[in-house]
Protein backbone atom coordinates (compact mmCIF):
# COMPACT_ATOMS: atom_id res chain seq x y z
CA UNK A 1 0.00 0.00 0.00
CA UNK A 2 3.01 2.29 0.32
CA UNK A 3 5.54 1.23 -2.33
CA UNK A 4 8.96 2.77 -2.66
CA UNK A 5 12.68 2.06 -2.47
CA UNK A 6 14.31 2.97 0.83
CA UNK A 7 17.98 3.95 1.02
CA UNK A 8 19.73 3.15 4.32
CA UNK A 9 23.33 3.86 5.31
CA UNK A 10 25.51 3.08 8.29
CA UNK A 11 28.03 5.89 7.87
CA UNK A 12 26.58 8.18 10.54
CA UNK A 13 28.88 6.75 13.18
CA UNK A 14 26.11 5.44 15.43
CA UNK A 15 26.58 2.09 17.12
CA UNK A 16 24.57 -0.07 19.50
CA UNK A 17 26.26 -2.85 21.47
CA UNK A 18 29.24 -2.61 19.17
CA UNK A 19 27.20 -2.84 15.99
CA UNK A 20 26.73 -0.08 13.44
CA UNK A 21 23.24 1.33 13.16
CA UNK A 22 21.58 1.66 9.76
CA UNK A 23 19.36 4.69 9.23
CA UNK A 24 17.03 5.69 6.41
CA UNK A 25 18.40 8.49 4.24
CA UNK A 26 16.07 8.58 1.26
CA UNK A 27 13.01 7.06 -0.36
CA UNK A 28 12.87 6.64 -4.13
CA UNK A 29 9.57 7.10 -5.91
CA UNK A 30 8.94 7.48 -9.63
CA UNK A 31 7.84 10.80 -11.02
CA UNK A 32 4.85 9.72 -13.08
CA UNK A 33 2.69 12.80 -12.78
CA UNK A 34 -0.92 12.68 -11.66
CA UNK A 35 -1.27 8.95 -12.27
CA UNK A 36 1.21 8.13 -9.56
CA UNK A 37 2.40 4.68 -8.58
CA UNK A 38 0.17 1.65 -8.15
CA UNK A 39 0.96 -1.26 -5.87
CA UNK A 40 0.40 -3.69 -8.72
CA UNK A 41 3.14 -2.04 -10.79
CA UNK A 42 5.71 -3.98 -8.71
CA UNK A 43 8.01 -0.98 -8.52
CA UNK A 44 11.30 -2.30 -7.16
CA UNK A 45 10.94 -5.87 -8.33
CA UNK A 46 14.51 -5.67 -9.62
CA UNK A 47 17.23 -3.17 -8.68
CA UNK A 48 20.68 -2.60 -10.14
CA UNK A 49 23.10 -0.04 -8.78
CA UNK A 50 26.60 1.19 -9.53
CA UNK A 51 28.24 4.28 -8.07
CA UNK A 52 25.78 7.16 -8.19
CA UNK A 53 23.21 5.32 -10.33
CA UNK A 54 20.27 3.15 -9.30
CA UNK A 55 17.97 1.44 -11.80
CA UNK A 56 14.58 0.29 -10.50
CA UNK A 57 12.23 -1.86 -12.56
CA UNK A 58 8.44 -1.79 -12.56
CA UNK A 59 7.49 -4.64 -14.92
CA UNK A 60 3.73 -4.35 -14.41
CA UNK A 61 3.52 -0.62 -15.00
CA UNK A 62 0.58 0.35 -17.24
CA UNK A 63 1.59 2.77 -20.00
CA UNK A 64 -2.09 3.56 -20.44
CA UNK A 65 -5.47 1.83 -20.36
CA UNK A 66 -4.72 0.09 -23.66
CA UNK A 67 -1.20 -0.89 -22.62
CA UNK A 68 -1.42 -2.76 -19.27
CA UNK A 69 1.64 -4.40 -17.73
CA UNK A 70 3.96 -3.07 -20.45
CA UNK A 71 6.63 -2.25 -17.86
CA UNK A 72 9.19 0.47 -17.23
CA UNK A 73 12.61 1.02 -15.65
CA UNK A 74 13.40 4.18 -13.66
CA UNK A 75 16.89 5.68 -13.52
CA UNK A 76 17.89 7.58 -10.38
CA UNK A 77 21.13 9.47 -9.91
CA UNK A 78 22.54 11.06 -6.78
CA UNK A 79 24.31 10.47 -3.50
CA UNK A 80 23.41 8.41 -0.46
CA UNK A 81 20.99 11.08 0.78
CA UNK A 82 19.83 12.97 -2.31
CA UNK A 83 18.47 11.20 -5.40
CA UNK A 84 16.78 12.47 -8.55
CA UNK A 85 14.96 10.56 -11.26
CA UNK A 86 16.76 11.27 -14.51
CA UNK A 87 15.05 8.91 -16.91
CA UNK A 88 12.19 6.53 -17.40
CA UNK A 89 13.09 3.72 -19.80
CA UNK A 90 10.27 2.12 -21.77
CA UNK A 91 10.34 0.00 -24.90
CA UNK A 92 9.36 2.02 -27.96
CA UNK A 93 7.79 -1.11 -29.45
CA UNK A 94 6.00 -1.99 -26.21
CA UNK A 95 2.88 -4.14 -26.23
CA UNK A 96 0.44 -5.12 -23.45
CA UNK A 97 1.86 -7.60 -20.93
CA UNK A 98 5.46 -7.29 -22.16
CA UNK A 99 6.70 -7.09 -18.55
CA UNK A 100 9.64 -4.90 -19.53
CA UNK A 101 11.94 -4.91 -16.50
CA UNK A 102 11.10 -8.40 -15.28
CA UNK A 103 14.83 -8.75 -14.64
CA UNK A 104 17.97 -6.67 -15.21
CA UNK A 105 21.71 -7.17 -15.29
CA UNK A 106 24.18 -4.29 -15.25
CA UNK A 107 27.91 -4.23 -16.00
CA UNK A 108 29.90 -1.03 -16.30
CA UNK A 109 27.98 1.21 -18.74
CA UNK A 110 25.62 -1.42 -20.08
CA UNK A 111 22.35 -2.81 -18.72
CA UNK A 112 20.27 -5.69 -20.08
CA UNK A 113 16.53 -5.48 -19.42
CA UNK A 114 14.32 -8.50 -20.03
CA UNK A 115 10.75 -8.52 -21.27
CA UNK A 116 9.52 -12.08 -20.88
CA UNK A 117 6.10 -11.30 -22.33
CA UNK A 118 7.38 -9.71 -25.52
CA UNK A 119 5.61 -10.87 -28.67
CA UNK A 120 7.32 -12.62 -31.55
CA UNK A 121 5.55 -10.35 -34.03
CA UNK A 122 8.03 -7.64 -33.00
CA UNK A 123 10.85 -9.59 -34.52
CA UNK A 124 9.42 -10.83 -37.80
CA UNK A 125 6.02 -10.41 -39.47
CA UNK A 126 6.23 -14.04 -40.60
CA UNK A 127 6.72 -15.35 -37.06
CA UNK A 128 3.75 -14.18 -35.06
CA UNK A 129 4.73 -16.05 -31.92
CA UNK A 130 3.09 -14.96 -28.64
CA UNK A 131 5.19 -14.29 -25.53
CA UNK A 132 8.52 -15.52 -26.83
CA UNK A 133 10.48 -13.02 -24.73
CA UNK A 134 13.21 -10.51 -25.50
CA UNK A 135 16.19 -8.77 -23.90
CA UNK A 136 16.81 -5.05 -24.45
CA UNK A 137 20.32 -3.59 -24.30
CA UNK A 138 20.85 -0.04 -23.07
CA UNK A 139 24.17 1.79 -22.82
CA UNK A 140 25.55 5.09 -21.64
CA UNK A 141 28.74 6.94 -22.45
CA UNK A 142 31.65 6.54 -20.00
CA UNK A 143 31.04 9.09 -17.27
CA UNK A 144 27.56 9.77 -18.62
CA UNK A 145 24.22 9.49 -16.85
CA UNK A 146 21.68 9.04 -19.65
CA UNK A 147 20.91 5.65 -21.17
CA UNK A 148 19.93 4.86 -24.74
CA UNK A 149 18.73 1.64 -26.34
CA UNK A 150 21.30 -0.01 -28.62
CA UNK A 151 19.87 -3.44 -29.35
CA UNK A 152 17.06 -5.94 -28.81
CA UNK A 153 17.98 -9.61 -28.47
CA UNK A 154 15.88 -12.72 -29.00
CA UNK A 155 16.47 -16.41 -29.63
CA UNK A 156 16.94 -17.56 -33.22
CA UNK A 157 14.67 -20.54 -32.52
CA UNK A 158 12.11 -18.53 -30.58
CA UNK A 159 9.02 -20.43 -29.51
CA UNK A 160 5.89 -19.51 -27.51
CA UNK A 161 6.15 -19.38 -23.72
CA UNK A 162 9.83 -20.33 -23.57
CA UNK A 163 10.40 -17.59 -20.96
CA UNK A 164 13.38 -16.21 -22.86
CA UNK A 165 14.81 -13.43 -20.72
CA UNK A 166 13.55 -14.78 -17.42
CA UNK A 167 17.16 -14.52 -16.25
CA UNK A 168 19.84 -12.41 -17.90
CA UNK A 169 23.50 -11.62 -17.27
CA UNK A 170 26.15 -9.47 -18.90
CA UNK A 171 29.89 -9.10 -18.62
CA UNK A 172 31.99 -7.02 -21.01
CA UNK A 173 30.90 -7.95 -24.54
CA UNK A 174 28.94 -11.06 -23.53
CA UNK A 175 25.25 -11.36 -22.67
CA UNK A 176 23.46 -14.52 -21.57
CA UNK A 177 19.71 -15.08 -21.43
CA UNK A 178 17.93 -18.12 -20.10
CA UNK A 179 14.83 -19.80 -21.51
CA UNK A 180 13.65 -22.10 -18.75
CA UNK A 181 10.78 -23.61 -20.73
CA UNK A 182 12.78 -24.31 -23.86
CA UNK A 183 12.54 -27.96 -24.83
CA UNK A 184 14.13 -30.07 -27.52
CA UNK A 185 13.01 -33.72 -27.80
CA UNK A 186 15.57 -36.09 -26.35
CA UNK A 187 17.31 -33.39 -24.38
CA UNK A 188 16.36 -31.42 -21.31
CA UNK A 189 14.05 -28.59 -20.47
CA UNK A 190 15.72 -25.21 -20.42
CA UNK A 191 18.57 -23.52 -22.23
CA UNK A 192 20.89 -20.52 -22.07
CA UNK A 193 21.65 -18.33 -25.08
CA UNK A 194 25.04 -16.66 -25.43
CA UNK A 195 25.31 -13.36 -27.33
CA UNK A 196 28.48 -11.46 -28.19
CA UNK A 197 29.07 -7.93 -29.40
CA UNK A 198 31.45 -7.55 -32.32
CA UNK A 199 32.05 -4.22 -34.04
CA UNK A 200 29.06 -2.77 -32.21
CA UNK A 201 26.59 -5.48 -33.24
CA UNK A 202 25.17 -8.29 -31.11
CA UNK A 203 24.68 -11.81 -32.44
CA UNK A 204 23.76 -15.16 -30.94
CA UNK A 205 26.91 -17.25 -30.62
CA UNK A 206 25.72 -20.40 -28.94
CA UNK A 207 22.84 -22.20 -27.29
CA UNK A 208 23.79 -24.09 -24.14
CA UNK A 209 21.84 -27.11 -22.94
CA UNK A 210 22.53 -29.95 -20.52
CA UNK A 211 22.09 -33.24 -22.38
CA UNK A 212 23.09 -35.30 -19.36
CA UNK A 213 19.86 -34.35 -17.60
CA UNK A 214 17.96 -36.85 -19.76
CA UNK A 215 16.23 -39.75 -18.06
CA UNK A 216 15.97 -42.96 -20.07
CA UNK A 217 14.06 -46.12 -19.37
CA UNK A 218 13.53 -49.20 -21.58
CA UNK A 219 10.15 -49.78 -23.17
CA UNK A 220 8.37 -53.05 -22.62
CA UNK A 221 9.92 -54.69 -25.67
CA UNK A 222 13.41 -53.70 -24.35
CA UNK A 223 14.45 -52.73 -27.88
CA UNK A 224 13.73 -49.02 -27.66
CA UNK A 225 14.04 -46.33 -25.05
CA UNK A 226 11.82 -43.47 -24.03
CA UNK A 227 12.48 -40.36 -22.03
CA UNK A 228 11.03 -40.55 -18.54
CA UNK A 229 8.61 -37.68 -18.03
CA UNK A 230 9.66 -36.19 -14.69
CA UNK A 231 11.02 -32.66 -14.46
CA UNK A 232 14.35 -31.45 -15.81
CA UNK A 233 15.01 -27.73 -15.56
CA UNK A 234 18.27 -26.19 -16.76
CA UNK A 235 19.17 -22.51 -16.29
CA UNK A 236 16.47 -21.70 -13.75
CA UNK A 237 18.96 -19.03 -12.72
CA UNK A 238 22.20 -17.81 -14.28
CA UNK A 239 25.21 -15.71 -13.31
CA UNK A 240 27.96 -14.44 -15.63
CA UNK A 241 31.17 -13.17 -14.11
CA UNK A 242 34.57 -13.00 -15.76
CA UNK A 243 35.22 -16.14 -17.79
CA UNK A 244 32.63 -18.26 -15.98
CA UNK A 245 28.93 -18.84 -16.53
CA UNK A 246 26.98 -20.52 -13.73
CA UNK A 247 23.59 -22.08 -14.47
CA UNK A 248 21.39 -23.59 -11.79
CA UNK A 249 19.50 -26.79 -12.49
CA UNK A 250 17.05 -29.25 -11.02
CA UNK A 251 16.16 -32.74 -12.11
CA UNK A 252 13.37 -34.92 -10.78
CA UNK A 253 12.31 -38.32 -12.09
CA UNK A 254 8.93 -40.01 -11.78
CA UNK A 255 9.93 -41.42 -8.40
CA UNK A 256 10.48 -37.89 -7.10
CA UNK A 257 14.22 -38.40 -6.78
CA UNK A 258 15.59 -34.87 -7.04
CA UNK A 259 19.04 -33.38 -7.50
CA UNK A 260 19.84 -29.67 -7.51
CA UNK A 261 23.08 -28.12 -8.53
CA UNK A 262 25.04 -25.77 -10.75
CA UNK A 263 26.64 -26.19 -14.16
CA UNK A 264 29.80 -24.18 -14.75
CA UNK A 265 30.81 -23.18 -18.28
CA UNK A 266 33.87 -21.39 -19.64
CA UNK A 267 34.38 -19.77 -23.03
CA UNK A 268 35.02 -16.06 -22.64
CA UNK A 269 38.32 -16.09 -24.56
CA UNK A 270 37.68 -18.94 -27.00
CA UNK A 271 34.19 -17.72 -28.01
CA UNK A 272 32.96 -21.28 -27.49
CA UNK A 273 31.42 -22.08 -24.13
CA UNK A 274 31.82 -25.61 -22.78
CA UNK A 275 30.90 -27.41 -19.58
CA UNK A 276 33.74 -27.45 -17.07
CA UNK A 277 32.20 -28.77 -13.88
CA UNK A 278 28.98 -29.70 -12.12
CA UNK A 279 28.40 -28.77 -8.51
CA UNK A 280 25.77 -30.52 -6.42
CA UNK A 281 24.06 -28.47 -3.77
CA UNK A 282 23.92 -31.67 -1.73
CA UNK A 283 27.44 -32.95 -2.43
CA UNK A 284 27.25 -35.86 0.02
CA UNK A 285 24.33 -37.48 -1.78
CA UNK A 286 23.46 -36.64 -5.36
CA UNK A 287 20.86 -39.37 -5.61
CA UNK A 288 17.47 -40.25 -4.23
CA UNK A 289 17.98 -38.51 -0.91
CA UNK A 290 18.84 -35.15 -2.41
CA UNK A 291 16.93 -32.04 -1.43
CA UNK A 292 13.46 -31.90 -2.96
CA UNK A 293 13.91 -28.34 -4.07
CA UNK A 294 12.04 -26.23 -6.58
CA UNK A 295 14.86 -24.02 -7.79
CA UNK A 296 18.56 -23.25 -7.57
CA UNK A 297 19.54 -19.58 -7.40
CA UNK A 298 23.13 -18.65 -8.16
CA UNK A 299 25.27 -15.55 -7.73
CA UNK A 300 28.95 -14.97 -8.43
CA UNK A 301 31.16 -12.33 -6.83
CA UNK A 302 34.74 -11.39 -7.70
CA UNK A 303 35.04 -14.26 -10.21
CA UNK A 304 36.03 -16.89 -7.64
CA UNK A 305 33.07 -16.99 -5.23
CA UNK A 306 29.79 -18.72 -6.01
CA UNK A 307 26.67 -18.81 -3.86
CA UNK A 308 23.98 -21.39 -4.64
CA UNK A 309 20.67 -21.13 -2.78
CA UNK A 310 17.94 -23.73 -3.13
CA UNK A 311 14.40 -23.64 -1.83
CA UNK A 312 11.70 -26.24 -1.81
CA UNK A 313 7.92 -26.67 -1.94
CA UNK A 314 7.58 -25.09 1.51
CA UNK A 315 10.20 -22.41 0.72
CA UNK A 316 12.69 -24.09 3.06
CA UNK A 317 16.06 -22.62 2.14
CA UNK A 318 19.61 -23.98 2.02
CA UNK A 319 22.69 -22.09 0.85
CA UNK A 320 26.12 -23.34 -0.24
CA UNK A 321 29.33 -21.37 -0.72
CA UNK A 322 31.71 -22.62 -3.41
CA UNK A 323 35.13 -21.21 -4.21
CA UNK A 324 37.80 -21.66 -6.84
CA UNK A 325 41.51 -20.96 -6.68
CA UNK A 326 41.94 -21.34 -10.42
CA UNK A 327 41.69 -25.13 -10.72
CA UNK A 328 38.13 -26.31 -10.15
CA UNK A 329 35.44 -25.36 -7.66
CA UNK A 330 34.92 -26.89 -4.23
CA UNK A 331 32.39 -26.52 -1.44
CA UNK A 332 33.58 -24.20 1.33
CA UNK A 333 30.57 -23.96 3.59
CA UNK A 334 26.90 -24.89 3.90
CA UNK A 335 24.71 -22.29 5.60
CA UNK A 336 21.38 -22.46 7.34
CA UNK A 337 19.31 -19.87 9.12
CA UNK A 338 19.88 -19.29 12.82
CA UNK A 339 18.94 -16.69 15.39
CA UNK A 340 21.49 -14.38 13.78
CA UNK A 341 18.82 -13.86 11.15
CA UNK A 342 16.03 -12.84 13.51
CA UNK A 343 15.33 -16.35 14.80
CA UNK A 344 14.29 -17.61 11.35
CA UNK A 345 15.07 -21.32 11.46
CA UNK A 346 15.71 -23.49 8.41
CA UNK A 347 12.45 -25.29 9.09
CA UNK A 348 10.48 -22.06 8.90
CA UNK A 349 8.45 -22.22 5.66
CA UNK A 350 8.94 -18.47 5.17
CA UNK A 351 12.72 -18.77 4.87
CA UNK A 352 13.82 -18.39 1.24
CA UNK A 353 17.61 -18.41 1.28
CA UNK A 354 20.49 -15.96 1.09
CA UNK A 355 21.94 -13.20 -1.02
CA UNK A 356 25.60 -12.36 -1.42
CA UNK A 357 27.37 -9.04 -1.74
CA UNK A 358 31.09 -8.32 -1.53
CA UNK A 359 32.28 -10.22 1.56
CA UNK A 360 28.88 -10.74 3.22
CA UNK A 361 26.10 -13.26 2.95
CA UNK A 362 22.63 -11.98 3.81
CA UNK A 363 19.72 -14.04 5.07
CA UNK A 364 16.30 -13.34 3.62
CA UNK A 365 12.95 -14.18 5.11
CA UNK A 366 9.42 -13.36 4.01
CA UNK A 367 7.09 -13.78 6.95
CA UNK A 368 3.37 -13.68 6.27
Amino acid sequence: TNPGIYIHTNDDGYATRGRQVWSQQAKLLPDDGAGGLNTGDEFGKWIQSAGHTILVSSPYFDHNAAMPNAGAVYVFNGTLRHWTQLQKLVAKDAMPNDHFGELMSMHKNRVVISATGSMGAHFSPTKNQPTVGAAYVYERAPGGVHWSRTSKLFAKDMAPDNLFGENVGCFDDWIVSSARNDFEPGLNSGSAYMFKQTAGKWSQQQKLMAADLVYWQPLRDFRKYEVILGVKVFANDIALEGDTLAAGYRRTDNNENTVNGVYLFKGYETNRWSLQQRLFTNPTDEGANGFLMNSTKVKMVNKNNLVASVYGPSNIGHTYIFKTFGHGWSLQQALKASNVFHDVEATNPDFLGFDYSSDRVYGRSCPE
